[in-house]
């Protein structure tokens, strides 16, 4: 009898830890990536200069890159392709940077609250770059970072962390998801950061490491 009462008591433990995770219907509605309302420029706004400035000089540090296509073999301009792989391991960087909440950046962004939503929005930069970033990638022509098996298996982790980056978007528009929870599959961009990193450097392109 005793060990019925326990196992109806554990049977309805799981019921309610079922219930609690499910939650209510308006939960599985995606979250508007707007609640946090949209960044804006106020003084000061030195920080989103700065951030800009790092992000889009990139454009000329990729001048005269060039691509073979796979099917054609016709080169093509690999500026884009590699501008936006750049794009998007530079505001990884300034996600990062803005979540440690240091006095000066938060001074440099206007603070705190502007902190978390240029964080945000950052964060979505990265992964959009991204998925740009591969959908257009081909073969290029440039100094290669390290020797080709070295470069492919970084190319290969590349992918896991582009998993990753996919991952942590959507848990973070399912509202349901307790936080205690969430900011664990947060910690996912820490391994894809250091991986698109090693990845950057081990690629080939139009300059080579360590060059200005």
């Amino acid at each position: 009898m005793a060990e019925h009462t326990r196992s109806k008591q554990l049977v309805s433990i799981f019921q309610q830890a079922l219930k609690a995770l499910a939650g209510k219907r308006n939960d599985w509605w995606p979250s508007s990536f707007l609640t946090t309302g949209r960044p804006t420029l106020r003084l000061p706004s030195v920080g989103i200069v700065i951030a800009l400035a790092s992000i889009v000089i990139g454009w000329w540090a990729f001048a005269g890159a060039t691509g073979l296509d796979d099917d054609s073999r016709q080169t093509f301009d690999a500026r884009p392709a590699l501008f936006a792989g750049a794009v998007s391991v530079m505001a990884m960087t300034w996600s990062h940077l803005l979540s440690t909440r240091l006095r000066p950046l938060e001074y440099l962004f206007g603070g705190l609250d502007h902190m978390y939503r240029w964080h945000r929005w950052s964060g979505a930069l990265a992964v959009a770059t991204v998925f740009l970033h591969t959908q257009i990638i081909d073969d290029v022509k440039g100094i290669p970072g390290a020797s080709r098996s070295i470069a492919k298996a970084a190319e290969e982790l590349a992918g896991i962390a582009e998993t990753f980056l996919y991952i942590l978007v959507i848990t973070s528009f399912i509202r349901w998801v307790p936080y205690r929870w969430w900011r664990h599959t947060h910690k996912l961009m820490y391994p894809a950061y250091v991986i698109s990193c090693v990845h950057f450097y081990t690629a080939e392109k139009p300059f080579g490491n360590g060059e200005a």
